[in-house]
């Protein structure tokens, strides 16, 4: 019988890199999403202003502008009902009352008729 050795130290430890890289991805992707009004506004004025080329960051901010969209439209669409529930004590089941993971995520790729999703 072959004895097998279990490097549990290097397990753990690159568990924990490879936490850390995900946090740091995370927190990465809000803060580009939290900051895409000043980007997107004053950003996009300031280029203007310096006459930098079109060609460089106009594809640039058509390409992240959704993704910044969709961190926005998490906080307009779905943050006051999630709120409500919670003050009503109704939280755990809130997701499956408004239609599951895939309404409630599916809401967000555009932005309501009414303006308030209830």
């Amino acid at each position: 019988m072959k004895l097998m050795a279990i490097d549990i130290i290097g397990t753990i430890n690159e568990l924990i890199k490879r936490a850390l890289k995900e946090i740091l991805l995370l927190l990465g992707i809000l803060m580009f999403g939290l900051s895409a009004p000043l980007l997107f506004t004053i950003g996009a004025e300031i280029l203007v202003w310096q006459g930098a080329d079109v060609t460089t960051w106009v594809p640039i901010y058509f390409l992240f502008g959704p993704f910044a969209c969709a961190i926005w439209m998490v906080f307009i669409c779905h943050w006051h009902a999630v709120r409500q529930w919670q003050r009503a004590g109704k939280l755990s089941t809130w997701r499956e009352d408004h239609g599951g993971i895939y309404c409630t995520v599916g809401r967000l790729t555009r932005y309501p008729k009414t303006g308030i999703i209830t």
